[in-house]
This record gives C-alpha cells, structure tokens and sequence, in this order.
C-alpha cells in the first residue's frame, strides 16, 4: 500500500498517541505506554508497500488493534475527557477510512501508474541535475 492508503493510515497511527491498565495512570506513564501503542502501529504500518486490499486490510487491522489498545488506557483524572473525545474522533475517523477503502485503493494505484518508478527513490539521496 502506498502512498493515498498508507497516508490514511500513517495519519491515524501519527494520531495515536496515549498510555494502558485499570486504573488511573500518571501523566509520565500514560504517555509512556501511548507512545509504545503509537510506535507498534507505525511499524507495522509503514512495512506495508502494495496497493491491494489484503495489504490495506493488514495496515486496518494494526490501526484497529492500536485503538482498542488505547482504549484500554485510563489517563490521568484532568486528561480523561479530552482522552474519551481524541478516542470518539479517531474511532470516528477510522470508520470513514475503512468506507473509503476501495476509493483509496483506486487513487492509489492511479497515483502509482501516473508517477514514474524514479520518484520512489526520491528520498534515498540528493536530485541531480544533467548538464546538456
């Protein structure tokens, strides 16, 4: 998956961002443990590099597990409604991804066929200029 459907889903998982447990956790420790969620769902994520619907579903499937990890964290008493709000937002915007799913997909491999394959090395070192 790349471009169009991994921003959709690197933008959720850049979202994702909390603590873990029963009962209340302090700032350090929610924050601690969010951020662990945040980093697992990156990873898993960013390895995906096809456009088709397994790939698609794999990164939905880590987004989906990120969020119920999340929402198994209890913040701290002053963030917990500001928490409960971020969650209900990102459920929400989760929900609309995976409706656009076949649209993204479509995108994406209309991105894929309208770029050449040299711009997929554009991060890996400096652009050179000929000289005619």
């Amino acid at each position: 998956m790349n471009r169009a459907s991994l921003t959709a889903l690197l933008l959720l998982s850049a979202l994702l961002c909390g603590g873990c447990g029963g009962a209340r956790l302090s700032a350090a420790t929610f924050h601690a443990k969010g951020n662990r969620i945040c980093r697992q769902i990156q990873r898993k994520t960013e390895s995906i590099n096809d456009p088709t619907t397994r790939s698609f579903n794999t990164g939905l499937r880590a987004v989906d597990a990120g969020i119920t990890q999340l929402r198994e964290l209890r913040p701290p008493a002053s963030d917990a409604t500001a928490y409960a709000q971020f969650l209900d937002r990102l459920s929400r915007t989760f929900a609309r991804v995976r409706e656009d799913e076949p649209r993204l997909l479509a995108l994406e491999r209309e991105l894929s066929a309208a770029l050449p394959q040299r711009v997929s090395t554009y991060g890996s070192g400096p652009l050179r200029r000929s000289r005619r």
